[in-house]
């Protein structure tokens, strides 16, 4: 408990004091923000802040700091006080003092959102594919977007600096070889989420049964994704488990597999800048039907204008 108070009192005092903060609330997010920081050859010493997101998110990028970037800065919101008091100091922090800069990872986070919108300057590190809902208001404030993404705006208040993932490239392994017999399946909560008909997505994993009959078959599942549920008839694949986000668990292996495709997934961009055509990277294009709500079927098709100027390859 005191131990606790402790941590109470910095947090609330760093906060009061600081106007510089960077905040996020998810492990692909917090390593953009340390692409950025290897992006502009600066340590990042503001305070970072993770918002009030799910427990197996909180998990990943305690892992992820753990293991890799080991920061000292970072202050978890949910461990520390309640979001309603939270909100009643953001709301005096925000009102009478303002932000100088805030670096935000997830810009529709209704909290991020309130910072964003009180910050004299902006930086918005990549929030994977929720990134291309963005663009019709990403311009009310002077924002520099650190993306992965191309031709993503036409606005001039908006600032691109491209991220080619040169830290991710220097955590890699240096003599990966190509295993040709392996093929690996990205989940992405397609059907938990409602993206995709039940009946759909097994003909989709009927269909790479049947295409990529003589490859070993690995199904890597999202963290939100119950994959042993949907996948207990296709015996022939076999369920890979990993607790660090994708692009950095295929970085630590000795070797990577020669196929990979995503559900519309963030990762197929980033492991194309990292491989490039060492790996066969596919869309796995499935009809938009199931999804009813029109931002998301415009980032759906968002990603698929992405996908063409990736030149990734489409399965369908």
């Amino acid at each position: 408990m005191k131990k606790k108070k402790i941590v109470f009192l910095k947090f609330l005092k760093t906060f009061l004091i600081q106007d510089k903060f960077a905040l996020i609330n998810s492990p692909l997010q917090l390593i953009n923000l340390m692409e950025y920081q290897k992006k502009i050859n600066s340590k990042i010493r503001m305070p970072i802040l993770i918002g009030y997101v799910d427990k197996i998110s909180i998990t990943q990028i305690k892992n992820l700091n753990k293991e890799i970037f080991k920061l000292k800065n970072i202050f978890f919101l949910n461990q520390i006080m309640s979001l309603d008091f939270f909100k009643k100091i953001l709301f005096l922090k925000k009102n009478f003092l303002g932000f100088q800069l805030c670096l935000i990872g997830d810009l529709n986070y209704h909290l991020f959102n309130a910072f964003y919108k009180k910050s004299k300057t902006n930086i918005i590190i990549d929030d994977g594919t929720a990134t291309l809902e963005r663009k019709n208001y990403i311009n009310i404030k002077k924002t520099l977007f650190f993306t992965i993404f191309k031709k993503i705006t036409n606005s001039k208040n908006v600032k691109i600096l491209e991220n080619n993932l040169d830290l991710l490239k220097t955590l890699r392994l240096k003599k990966q070889k190509v295993d040709k017999k392996n093929l690996y399946i990205l989940g992405s909560a397609s059907v938990e989420r409602k993206f995709i008909e039940k009946e759909e997505f097994d003909k989709i994993i009927k269909s790479i049964l049947k295409k990529f009959s003589k490859k070993k078959i690995f199904y890597i599942p999202h963290r939100y994704e119950k994959a042993e549920k949907y996948l207990k008839k296709f015996k022939k694949i076999k369920i890979k488990k990993i607790s660090l986000p994708v692009e950095l668990a295929i970085s630590n292996e000795k070797k990577i597999p020669s196929v990979v495709l995503g559900f519309y997934t963030t990762a197929l961009f980033n492991l194309d800048k990292l491989y490039g055509k060492k790996i066969n990277i596919y869309n796995i294009q499935h009809s938009l039907d199931a999804i009813k709500i029109d931002f998301l079927i415009d980032r759906f098709k968002n990603i698929r204008r992405q996908t063409k100027i990736y030149g990734l390859r489409t399965f369908n």
